[in-house]
Parts: C-alpha cells; sequence; structure tokens
C-alpha cells in the first residue's frame, strides 16, 4: 500500500455506493410511474391507433391497474404476519 507524502493532499472523496442505488431507483420509478401517469396524454392516440371504444381501452387500463395493485399482495401479507410482527406495549 503506497504511503501518502506528509504535505500531499487527499484526493476526491469516493462515491458512496447508497448514492448510486438510490440514482438507479429514482430513475426506475419516474419512468415507471411517468408512463403510468401519463395514460391521459396517450388516450386518443390509442383510440386512433388500435380503433377501440373508450370504454374498451378504459376497461383495459382499469385491468391493468387492478392486476397491478394486487400483485404485491402475497409480499405485503407475508411481511405483516403476526408471527414475524414483534408487539408493541400500545398494540397490547
Amino acid at each position: 500500500m503506497p504511503v501518502a507524502s506528509p504535505g500531499a493532499r487527499p484526493g476526491p472523496p469516493r462515491l458512496f455506493y447508497g448514492w448510486i442505488v438510490v440514482a438507479g431507483a429514482f430513475l426506475i420509478l419516474f419512468m415507471a410511474y411517468g408512463t403510468q401517469y401519463a395514460f391521459g396524454v396517450f388516450f386518443a392516440a390509442l383510440i386512433d391507433e388500435f380503433g377501440w371504444s373508450r370504454a374498451s381501452l378504459s376497461g383495459v387500463f382499469s385491468l391493468y391497474a387492478f392486476t397491478a395493485s394486487r400483485s404485491g399482495w402475497p409480499a405485503r401479507a407475508a411481511a405483516s404476519t403476526p408471527s414475524r410482527c414483534r408487539r408493541s406495549p400500545t398494540s397490547w
């Protein structure tokens, strides 16, 4: 390991790996939620492209939203089982 001379300045600090994870999560969520909430912007273009009615296209999006909201249910249920939760004095 090289030894720094007494008058040398230390180099710039290294980037903490946690910030890279935060930036990656931000970009993924930015694109995912941006796509989901931009559905209304592309609604007319999707109707023209696929030739569907407004009701059928809205039904497809509702089915997507229902499926997406229910797909995380098993993980939430497993995480909140009583055997994994510690009782606090306020829950007695």
